[in-house]
C-alpha cells in the first residue's frame, strides 16, 4: 500500500510511518477511532514524537478500495497529525493524543494541502472539505454525482471535476478557498 506523506506545515512534532508495530513497551500504542490502549484494528502505524512524548498510533483501515486514499499530512495548525487509512481520516493532537476527531467524508478519496490559505483539504466522490489551524472552515455540498478529483490548486481557488449522472457527463467546479463557495466551470 502506498502511504503519501505530505509536509507542507511546519510542525512541532516529528513522524514516521511504520512496518509494524515495535517489540518494546518504550512508547504509548493508541488504537484509532477511540485513542484506547487496549487493542483495536488493523490500519497504518505511525510514530509521534513531540517534545518528551512519544506515542504510537494504529489508525483503523476505512474502505478496500483503489479510490481511498492513505496518507499521513501535516495541518494548518502546526501541532496536529492528519493520518488517512484507506479513505478514513483521524486528526490528532500531538501533544495529547487521546484529543482526537475523525475527518468526515468517508471514504477520502482525495487529499491534499495548500499554504495560502493553509489548509488541509479532503474530499470523497461527491463533495470537498477544508481544516484550517482552528478546525472545519468550510465544507461544499454535493458537487458532483460520483468521481470527484482535484483538477489545479491556485491562489484563492481550487478546480475539481466529477461525474455528474443527472447530466450523463463529467462537469467542472471551481471553488474558493477561502468560502468554499463553488461555481461551475464549464456550463
Amino acid at each position: 500500500m502506498r502511504i503519501a506523506v505530505d509536509e507542507t506545515f511546519q510542525v512541532t512534532y516529528a513522524s514516521k510511518v511504520l512496518d509494524g508495530l515495535p517489540n518494546s513497551d518504550r512508547e504509548a500504542v493508541l488504537y484509532y477511532p477511540g485513542a484506547t490502549s487496549t487493542g483495536g484494528n488493523d490500519g497504518i502505524i505511525v510514530e509521534v514524537t513531540q517534545g518528551d512524548l512519544t506515542w504510537i498510533g494504529v489508525f483503523k483501515f476505512g474502505y478496500d478500495s483503489p479510490c481511498a486514499v492513505s496518507a499521513v499530512l501535516a495541518c494548518p495548525d502546526q501541532r496536529s497529525i492528519c493520518v488517512i487509512s484507506k479513505g478514513a481520516g483521524y486528526i490528532v493532537a500531538c501533544d495529547s493524543p487521546t484529543s482526537w476527531w475523525p475527518l468526515d467524508p468517508m471514504p477520502i478519496t482525495v487529499a491534499v494541502t495548500t499554504r495560502e490559505p493553509p489548509l488541509l483539504l479532503v474530499g470523497d466522490f461527491t463533495a470537498l472539505l477544508a481544516v484550517g489551524a482552528c478546525g472545519v472552515v468550510w465544507r461544499t455540498g454535493p458537487l458532483y454525482s460520483d468521481e470527484l478529483a482535484i483538477l489545479t490548486l491556485r491562489t484563492g481557488f481550487v478546480d475539481t471535476q466529477g461525474w455528474d449522472a443527472s447530466r450523463g457527463q463529467t462537469v467542472s467546479f471551481r471553488t474558493s478557498l477561502t468560502t468554499g463557495a463553488s461555481a461551475p466551470l464549464d456550463w
